[in-house]
Order: C-alpha cells, then sequence, then structure tokens
C-alpha cells in the first residue's frame, strides 16, 4: 500500500514540476469542468489533512490516547 502511494506521489512531482501552477487541466471524464494546479494541489492538501484527522480519531478511539493537546 505504501509503494503504491510512493508511486503515485513520484507521478504527481513530475506533474506538478511540467506544468505553472495557473495552468489548468481537465479529467477526461469531466470535461465541462477545469482546474487550476494551484487549486488541484491544495485540494490534494484539504484531502491529506482531513484523512490524517479521520486515522486520528479512530487512533483515539482504540487506544483512549489524544494527540498533543
Amino acid at each position: 500500500m505504501l509503494k503504491e502511494y510512493e508511486r503515485q506521489c513520484v507521478t504527481s512531482d513530475e506533474v506538478i514540476a511540467a506544468h505553472r501552477l495557473d495552468e489548468t487541466g481537465r479529467h477526461p471524464d469531466f470535461e465541462v469542468s477545469a482546474a487550476s494546479l494551484r487549486w488541484m494541489l491544495f485540494h490534494m492538501i484539504e484531502e491529506t489533512a482531513r484523512h490524517a484527522g479521520h486515522l486520528d480519531a479512530v487512533c483515539e478511539f482504540l487506544d483512549g490516547g489524544t494527540g498533543y493537546y
């Protein structure tokens, strides 16, 4: 599972290096919408944070411990 994540990170890094932040792109299945690379990266940060928060909640639920605060 982590190997796949690492592979996807390499692919993402290549895409980011090849394009400007304000450049827009479209998913082939959703031709009516477009988003800038900047928006896509911000969205990925949001999603990663959301999932990390979910994982943190599950860990707290399982072991009763909490984070730093």
